[in-house]
């Protein structure tokens, strides 16, 4: 009876707190009030699954607008809801890959402001010609592109290949080779070609014009600098020959000289060919 007797106080010590025994020692079998949650801390509210809870008022649990399917961290509709404010950031976002999604253009924005625009085949700043690449004390290293650059609306010009070393040759009777440049396959809106020497006559010269020509291929680009000197003297007569032309394809270009008589006693000096092309 003793124990009966403590278990009735028990009871009746929590049943004015509003517990029933069965409850705390998981039995039942004494008359007790029907057990109820700590009065106070009772939590209510009801949230939809996949979405993620959180709380909606101080003792009230719903859904929030995130949602976790087991594939990624999704908001509720698509294009609306925002990471983050103005004024409450995140520092750092660690992420391999960031992708708009399609028909989405990905837009960087500092200061609240947009500032780059990145589509699908274009990248370009919200605003034209305000923002800059780099600074005088920041600068990029290199700077790869496989067409043009185009400044202020002009196209650049980049340099293909600078040969300055000298070669020579005695004046053939047709059109040889002094240098040559294999020039591959490109998008160059021209190619420009330059050149500079001088021909060297004794007094035994064999008095004709000496044709210096740039070609490409088997085609003459430009015109034909022609060279002469004075007969029966000995002379050394500079010259520089350029064209421009359009040529996409891959080439041999080359600096000709010739003559209509072969002339072992007059030589062309070649000492320079120098390749461009015009983005």
């Amino acid at each position: 009876m003793g124990n009966v007797s403590r278990r009735d106080a028990i009871a009746r010590a929590l049943a004015l707190a509003g517990i029933g025994l069965g409850t705390v020692f998981g039995f039942a079998g004494l008359a007790s009030p029907a057990p109820t949650k700590l009065p106070g801390n009772s939590i209510t509210g009801s949230g939809a699954s996949p979405f993620l809870a959180k709380w909606t008022a101080a003792q009230t649990i719903g859904s929030s607008l995130f949602q976790d399917d087991g594939t990624g961290l999704k908001g509720t509709t698509d294009l609306i809801q925002t990471l983050g404010t103005s004024t409450l950031r995140y520092l750092t976002v660690f992420a391999p890959n960031m992708d708009s999604g399609a028909g989405q253009e990905l837009v960087l924005k500092t200061g609240g402001g947009n500032r780059v625009n990145v589509a699908s085949t274009v990248m370009y700043p919200s605003t034209d010609a305000v923002l800059t690449l780099g600074l005088s004390n920041r600068r990029w290293v290199d700077l790869f592109l496989s067409r043009r650059a185009i400044i202020a609306g002009k196209n650049a010009v980049v340099v293909e290949s600078l040969n300055e070393t000298q070669a020579s040759g005695t004046i053939p009777n047709t059109d040889t080779n002094l240098k040559t440049y294999s020039l591959p396959a490109n998008t160059y809106t021209h190619v420009i070609v330059e050149a500079e020497g001088y021909v060297a006559f004794t007094t035994l010269s064999t008095n004709q014009d000496v044709n210096i020509k740039i070609k490409s291929g088997s085609t003459q680009q430009g015109n034909t600098m022609i060279v002469d000197a004075a007969l029966s003297a000995t002379s050394k007569i500079p010259f520089s020959v350029k064209a421009s032309f359009v040529q996409t394809g891959s080439a041999t270009l080359a600096i000709t000289h010739g003559a209509a008589a072969a002339d072992a006693n007059t030589t062309t000096f070649l000492n320079s060919m120098r390749v461009y092309g015009e983005t």
